[in-house]
């Protein structure tokens, strides 16, 4: 079968080879009629540019991909993950890469848009950023750089930039401790029913101090429910579950969040039910957001440093280009403790009801 080429798609939209090369390189300067032509000559032929010829004549500059599991809205609405993007950002315009952003929800066929993409010479690497589905990994071939930023899995070989969850969450788990506090509720959400890598590192971090500290844990010292991922609705999500289970026996002195929003979303409802912050509860964040030293009162969190995990990414993939070499590693950002004013000594009481 002979190989389908730009003049075949022109002639069965109906339109000049110059328009069918300006509707793929630049659709801003054809109209969306146009557009539609050409992309249904396109998926009817299925014709693929030569992406890398274009490259190597006009001398277009490298590009990575970053790929987040929704769109770029949520990566905006969502302050650690704005933080990351922030530093892929700045980080790439030092080496004169692009960057295209991909949200996997904005594509119907995600799986098959990613693999065409490198079929198409159309991206050096991917920077995947709490990947939910590490089976899309298998369907990309290494002839790509692959680094992923939140997100880790035994059964992929890749390179990982990670937040030292674990240890965060032992040294918060640590300072409730040492402030007396022996009930304390873990706070956690999922979305679409999975809990994150990085959740379930603090969640361990978590239960083995208070194990290794003669704590026992139980099962009704964590609650998680589904949160989404934007920051407002993670707030009135957890507003409502705090709201629900003061409105029977709350019989903990602190409570672990397992992330800033999900901190903020349950003092409002601590405050609005008339506790006091951290006389009569203690509570700790994660991930050291902007917004949590704005709170009323200020929030202890364990603090990671997104823009240096997002620049961490762009070298490495940076790296893997150019070295043409990809032997897997994991690198841990730090994640360190930052004792505000939402955390007090414990202090003996009736257990609270509302």
């Amino acid at each position: 079968m002979a190989k389908v080429t730009i003049k075949d798609v022109a002639k069965l939209a109906g339109v000049s080879i110059a328009t069918v090369s300006r509707g793929i390189n630049q659709p801003d300067t054809v109209t969306p009629e146009t557009i539609k032509k050409v992309e249904d000559a396109i998926k009817c032929l299925d014709y693929r540019p030569n992406f890398f010829a274009r490259r190597v004549k006009v001398r277009v500059p490298e590009t990575i991909a970053f790929v987040y599991p929704t769109d770029k809205e949520h990566v905006v609405s969502n302050p650690f993950y704005s933080k990351i993007f922030e530093g892929v950002e700045t980080e790439i315009q030092k080496h004169q890469f692009s960057l295209i952003f991909i949200g996997q929800r904005q594509h119907t066929h995600s799986k098959n848009y990613l693999v065409n993409l490198i079929k198409d010479r159309r991206v050096d690497g991917f920077i995947f950023v709490s990947l939910f589905e590490p089976g899309i990994l298998k369907l990309i071939s290494k002839e790509v750089a692959i680094v992923l930023i939140d997100s880790f899995n035994w059964y992929n070989k890749r390179n990982f930039i990670l937040a030292d969850n674990f240890h965060g969450a032992v040294e918060a788990t640590d300072h409730l401790i040492r402030l007396g506090h022996r009930r304390i509720l873990f706070l956690s959400g999922t979305y679409e029913g999975r809990l994150s890598w990085s959740f379930r590192e603090r969640f361990r971090g978590f239960r083995e101090r208070l194990e290794n500290q003669g704590i026992d844990f139980e099962e009704s010292m964590k609650y998680e429910v589904e949160i989404g991922r934007s920051a407002s609705s993670i707030e009135d999500v957890m507003y409502d579950v705090i709201s629900g289970l003061l409105n029977t026996e709350f019989p903990y002195s602190a409570i672990f969040a397992a992330s800033d929003r999900i901190a903020i979303g349950a003092m409002k409802a601590l405050r609005e039910k008339g506790l006091e912050i951290p006389y009569q509860v203690s509570i700790v964040g994660f991930e050291g957001i902007e917004a949590a030293k704005q709170t009323e009162p200020p929030l202890t969190t364990v603090e990671i440093d997104g823009k240096q995990m997002g620049a961490l990414g762009v070298k490495c993939t940076l790296d893997i280009i150019k070295s043409q070499k990809d032997k897997p590693y994991i690198m841990l950002v730090p994640a360190k403790l930052v004792i505000r004013d939402s955390t007090g000594p414990y202090k003996k009481k009736i257990s609270i009801t509302r």
